[in-house]
């Protein structure tokens, strides 16, 4: 280490030995060295902000007070669990009363909050800063004005499930749950009626259940549920028989699996079950 005068050292000290190494970029220890050898006082710098702390609570003037940084400040609060005063930073809201009470009639919190690129909580800071009433928790006014539960029970009966009510809808599939628990609907888990029992049978062989999801205009879990209630067969997705595997057993795999339109690894699966080796 370069020699320092003690001038230097007195000047740069404020009383902690870290911003003094700090501003003579000198290390730790040097600068406890250079305060033991010209006999200078540490401060206490807790035992100062306790003091300043009597005269004011503001992180800004005891920052300028004290000559350190606001994160040194709040760490020494931390280490005496001193907890400041929040600072009130006043209401501050880009949209009009007005407006937020007419979209909060039609909204929920979280989409006015997309509506304006701000988080949910934002919105609620705004709605208690304007002094508007928030709704109970899982009240959705526009639901109970504008879906009837005729008009319930005929949405099903086209649609076939929630979820499609749902989406034609936008909403979401628990606020038309909440909205069937409220008028007392009877919403049976099978399928619609108008599809028959023969009907069913017939096209259950002939087409999957994509095909039958979107003949109908239902969900496939119903068409899932109605199959088990008639106790039919699980549909093959691929049909590999002992004697598709034989003939063609000469074939690149690569080349079965993409005619089929199934993976590799299933063809080879079939083919070591059935005992049939490539050549």
């Amino acid at each position: 280490m370069t020699k320092i005068s003690k001038d230097k050292v007195v000047f740069n000290f404020k009383g902690n030995a870290r911003d003094l190494a700090k501003s003579l970029n000198i290390t730790l220890p040097q600068a406890y060295h250079l305060i033991k050898k010209y006999d200078l006082k540490i401060i206490n710098m807790r035992e100062q902000l306790l003091n300043a702390l009597n005269e004011t609570q503001d992180i800004d003037v005891l920052e300028s007070k004290l000559g350190i940084s606001k994160n040194r400040i709040y760490c020494y609060l931390k280490e005496l669990r001193i907890k400041l005063p929040k600072r009130d930073r006043g209401f501050q809201c880009k949209v009009d009363k007005k407006d937020l009470e007419h979209l909060y009639e039609k909204h929920t919190t979280e989409e006015i909050g997309k509506i304006y690129g701000v988080s949910r909580q934002t919105i609620c800071n705004w709605l208690k800063g304007y002094e508007i009433k928030k709704r109970t928790k899982g009240r959705y006014p526009i639901l109970d004005r504008s879906i009837t539960r005729d008009d319930l029970i005929r949405m099903y009966e086209e649609l076939g499930s929630v979820r499609l009510i749902a989406e034609k809808l936008k909403l979401k599939v628990c606020l038309i749950n909440r909205l069937v628990r409220k008028y007392e609907i009877d919403l049976s888990y099978g399928p619609k009626p108008k599809i028959e029992d023969d009907i069913f049978k017939e096209d259950y062989g002939k087409f999957s259940f994509d095909e039958l999801a979107e003949k109908y205009k239902v969900h496939k879990i119903t068409l899932f549920r109605m199959a088990r209630r008639l106790g039919l067969s699980k549909k093959v997705r691929y049909n590999i028989s002992k004697e598709f595997c034989e003939k063609n057993k000469h074939r690149d795999v690569k080349e079965i699996a993409d005619e089929l339109g199934c993976s590799i690894v299933l063809i080879k699966a079939k083919m070591r079950e059935f005992g049939v080796k490539r050549k």
